[in-house]
C-alpha cells in the first residue's frame, strides 16, 4: 500500500493521545500524593454537587473561609476537598488510574493495527 496521509495522521494522533494519557496519569499521581502530604492546601477547594439530574459536578476554588458563606441560588451540596477520607481517595485514584491505563492500552493496540495496515 502506498503512503496514506490519513493513516499517518491517525498514527500521529494515537501517539499524541498516549502521551496525553501518560501525562495525565503523572498529574493525577502528583495531586494524589500532594493531597495526602498537605491536605490543608485544599481547604478552599470545594466539590459542588447539584441534586438535579443531568448536571455537571464541579470542583471550585474559592477565597471564602467556609462552605457556609457561599450564597447559592439553588439547592446544592458543597463538600471540602480536604475532607475526603483516605479510603475514598485511594479508591478514586486507582479507579481513574485503571481507566487511564485501559485507554492507553486500547489506543496502543489501535495504533498497532493501523501501522500493520499501513505496511
Amino acid at each position: 500500500m502506498e503512503k496514506n496521509t490519513i493513516l499517518n495522521i491517525t498514527i500521529f494522533l494515537c501517539g499524541l493521545s498516549r502521551v496525553f494519557y501518560a501525562l495525565f496519569g503523572v498529574v493525577l499521581l502528583f495531586f494524589f500524593v500532594h493531597l495526602q502530604v498537605n491536605p490543608a492546601f485544599y481547604d478552599d477547594f470545594y466539590w459542588v454537587e447539584s441534586p438535579k439530574e443531568n448536571t455537571v459536578k464541579n470542583i471550585i476554588h474559592s477565597k471564602i473561609k467556609s462552605a457556609d458563606e457561599i450564597n447559592w441560588k439553588e439547592d446544592i451540596e458543597v463538600y471540602p476537598i480536604s475532607s475526603i477520607t483516605t479510603f475514598s481517595l485511594y479508591y478514586t485514584f486507582f479507579q481513574l488510574l485503571a481507566i487511564l491505563t485501559f485507554f492507553y492500552l486500547a489506543t496502543f493496540e489501535f495504533q498497532r493495527v493501523v501501522e500493520s495496515v499501513k505496511d
